[in-house]
């Protein structure tokens, strides 16, 4: 999925995506797209380790860049998002996340597919 146009657009806005320090990276498969975000001060635990909340925010957006993808020139709101968290995510490593976004066929809605593998900065994937 080609998401070059909308992450030249929103990674310099405010908002959630630059405040974490997320990034969104275009796949050649049209229904999957990368994201990642390191863990540092800005969206760590006290303990050093991935907040969760962070977690479901990198996935709630990267639903939302996808979900502007699949239907150019509509607006992607999030509605219902939920998670487990599976391994902690320590400090420095950067947290990768693919999903399939896929039109649910009501209106503009689309759909996340979070049972997909989270991967570290150093190749290991975690599933759940």
């Amino acid at each position: 999925m080609n998401v070059e146009k909308i992450w030249n657009k929103i990674k310099d806005a405010d908002g959630l995506s630059r405040t974490l320090g997320m990034e969104f990276i275009s796949t050649p498969e049209q229904d999957t797209l990368k994201a990642r975000m390191a863990v540092d001060d800005r969206n760590k635990q006290p303990f050093g380790f991935l907040s969760g909340g962070a977690s479901l925010a990198l996935a709630e957006n990267l639903a939302g860049v996808g979900s502007m993808a699949l239907c150019p020139g509509k607006m992607a709101l999030g509605i219902n998002i939920s998670g487990n968290h599976v391994k902690a995510m320590p400090y420095l490593w950067f947290s990768f996340r693919r999903s399939l976004v896929s039109p649910s066929g009501e209106s503009s809605r689309s759909r996340l597919n979070g049972s997909l593998p989270w991967e570290d900065g150093f190749g290991n994937q975690y599933k759940r």
